[in-house]
């Protein structure tokens, strides 16, 4: 049986008790597996060849 979208699209479930900081770990998990997944090796490559060629100029691009 096929789950609907309404099933599948949910939120993270936490306690309301809990301490501030650990509320932030829930959202952490998800968040870095989507950021993982975004940098692929090509990813990397060309950050880390843009790094390497224009040095901190490119600091001020992602600052704007």
């Amino acid at each position: 049986m096929r789950k609907s979208l309404e099933e599948i699209n949910g939120t993270v479930a936490y306690h309301r008790d809990a301490p501030s900081w650990k509320k932030v770990f829930f959202f952490l998990g998800p968040g870095a597996l989507v950021a993982v997944g975004y940098m692929d090796p090509g990813n990397w490559m060309t950050s880390m060849a843009g790094g390497a060629q224009y040095g901190y100029i490119l600091l001020s691009v992602i600052l704007i």
